[in-house]
């Protein structure tokens, strides 16, 4: 016997198994956000994944290194100060996002590599969302977006 709410039940089950797409698509489309939660948020304030400072500046770098004419950094790196990730913008501006929607997850990574070569250089993860900017991403982004699309889904072609 079929009750007045059984087709809702029906389409929430059809949902759910399409949750994974949706959401790699909601990814996709805040890819830029996710970048500049990453660098701006993180990278550029010398942050790792774990939200740690990777490491500090020596006056060999401000004095000697950053006043190479032929190799400025395009930030001033003044000694003390947390490792910035941009001398030539390189790394900041090959950063882009891919997604797996059978794991239902994504990864940010850079085109040239140089992100991979820093993390081994460094020994620590920089490619992940701190714990702080991945929830900021989860509850001001995602969770709303897979929200209208669960009520909208769940009640096309019912009412």
């Amino acid at each position: 016997m079929s009750t007045v709410i059984q087709p809702f039940i029906n389409r929430l089950k059809s949902i759910k198994d399409r949750l994974p797409i949706y959401a790699n698509k909601i990814v996709l489309e805040n890819a830029e956000l996710l970048i500049h939660l990453i660098t701006q948020n993180q990278l550029a304030k010398g942050k790792d994944t774990s939200g740690s400072i990777v490491g500090v500046y020596f006056w060999t770098t401000e004095y000697k290194h950053a006043k190479d004419p032929y190799n400025r950094p395009r930030e001033e790196k003044i000694t003390g100060q947390p490792y910035n990730f941009d001398w030539t913008g390189e790394l900041f501006e090959t950063l882009s996002v891919r997604t797996n929607a059978n794991k239902g997850e994504f990864s940010i990574f850079s085109v040239s590599g140089k992100i991979d070569r820093l993390e081994k250089i460094y020994n620590t993860n920089l490619s992940d969302l701190t714990e702080e900017n991945n929830n900021f991403f989860n509850l001001t982004v995602l969770l709303p977006e897979l929200q209208k699309i669960i009520l909208y889904e769940s009640v096309v072609g019912l009412i």
